[in-house]
C-alpha cells in the first residue's frame, strides 16, 4: 500500500511516488470534556480509524465502535468522506458506512478543497505493461484532472503539488502545481525544475532545485532560503485532548527515546511508541481508550468547514 496509508499512520515523503497524503476512567466524562471544547453540527463526528485482526474500522473518542465493515484498510475521514479499500479496491464512505464511490482505485487519498487524489493501472503508449498514474476525482467520483501523474499531492490553498516525467522514466521526475483544472501554475524558479516541492501553506511553499533549498510564494518568488529538509505532508489533525500510546509506556518516562522507536506529531499532540497493542490516552497519561489495536489513527472531524468553532 502507498504512502498515505501506512499503518500507524506516518507523513509521507514527496520522495515517494503516489497520492499523498492512530481503558481507565470514566469514558463518558473524558468525551464530555472534549465535547465541551467544540460547538459543531452534531452529525459532525469525531472519528479514528483503527486496525485490529488486519481489519479496519472507526471508533468514536469513547472507544465505541461506529462504522463496523471490516475493511481490508481504510484511511481518516476528510471533508465527510473516508477511502476504504475493499476486495483490493478503493473507494469512499459517508459517515453511516454508506459507499459513496464505488472501490475501483488502486490508491485512494483524503478529499481536500473538494477533490481527492486517485491513482489507476493505465496502458501507456510506449511503455511495457500497465504503468500506475494519478488523477483527481470530485466527491460524485468523476475523474476531473485524468491519470497523468508520477505523483500527486492534495489539494492546499488552491494549488497541489504533482510529479511528471519528460522522458517517461521514472528516474527523471520533476514536480510544480496545478490547480484544480490541472492547468500547470508553477513549474520553476530562477528558471530551475523543482526536484521536490511541498504544499502551501499561508501563500508559502518550500522547494528543492539545484541551486538548494527556497521558500517561494504563489508567483514563483523566493522569499527565503531554507536548511529544512522535510518535504513530508502531514495533516492539520485536531488535538482533542486525547493521544494515542501503546501499551505499559509512561509519556513522561524520560528514557522512553533510548528505550524504543517514538515519533511525535507536535501539530496534534499525538504520541506514538512501537511497543505493545495500541490504545488512547489523555494529557495525564490515564488510559481513556484501552490497548487492543495492532495500530490507530488520529482522532479527526469527519467533517471540517468553516462553520467548525472552536470555544477558548
Amino acid at each position: 500500500m502507498f504512502g498515505l496509508f501506512v499503518f500507524a499512520i506516518s507523513a509521507l515523503s514527496l520522495l515517494q511516488i503516489g497520492c499523498s497524503n492512530k481503558k481507565t476512567s470514566d469514558k463518558s466524562s473524558a468525551n464530555d470534556t472534549i465535547l465541551s471544547k467544540i460547538s459543531i453540527d452534531t452529525t459532525n463526528l469525531i472519528l479514528a480509524v483503527v486496525f485490529e485482526n488486519k481489519k479496519a474500522y472507526f471508533i468514536d473518542t469513547t472507544g465505541k465502535i461506529v462504522i463496523n465493515k471490516d475493511y481490508e484498510n481504510a484511511d481518516n475521514f476528510s471533508e465527510g468522506l473516508a477511502a476504504v479499500e475493499i476486495d483490493g479496491k478503493w473507494g469512499y464512505i459517508d459517515v453511516k458506512g454508506n459507499i459513496i464511490i464505488k472501490p475501483q482505485f488502486e490508491q485512494a487519498g483524503n478529499f481536500s478543497e473538494g477533490f481527492a487524489c486517485v491513482g489507476k493501472s493505465i496502458t501507456i503508449e510506449g511503455q511495457y505493461g500497465p504503468q500506475e498514474r494519478y488523477g483527481f476525482i470530485d466527491k460524485t467520483g468523476k475523474i476531473v484532472i485524468d491519470y497523468q501523474f508520477y505523483y500527486s499531492a492534495s489539494f492546499y490553498e488552491g494549488l497541489a503539488n504533482v510529479a511528471s516525467s519528460e522522458t517517461g522514466s521514472s528516474f527523471d521526475i520533476y514536480y510544480y502545481f496545478i490547480d484544480n483544472t490541472g492547468k500547470k501554475i508553477l513549474s520553476t524558479v530562477n528558471n530551475e525544475k523543482f526536484k521536490q516541492a511541498g504544499k502551501f501553506n499561508n501563500g508559502i511553499a518550500k522547494v528543492e532545485t539545484t541551486s538548494g533549498l527556497f521558500l517561494i510564494n504563489k508567483k514563483g518568488t523566493i522569499t527565503d532560503k531554507t536548511s529544512d529538509m522535510d518535504f513530508s505532508e502531514t495533516n492539520n489533525y485536531v488535538d482533542f485532548g486525547i493521544y494515542r500510546d501503546k501499551e505499559n509506556n509512561r509519556l513522561v518516562d524520560k528514557d522512553v527515546e533510548n528505550k524504543h522507536s517514538v515519533s511525535s506529531d507536535m501539530s496534534s499532540g499525538n504520541i506514538e511508541v512501537e511497543r505493545g497493542k495500541w490504545g488512547y490516552k489523555n494529557k495525564n497519561g490515564a488510559w481513556v481508550i484501552q490497548p487492543k489495536y495492532s495500530s490507530v489513527g488520529y482522532f479527526n472531524y469527519t467533517y471540517m468547514n468553516k462553520s467548525t468553532k472552536f470555544n477558548k
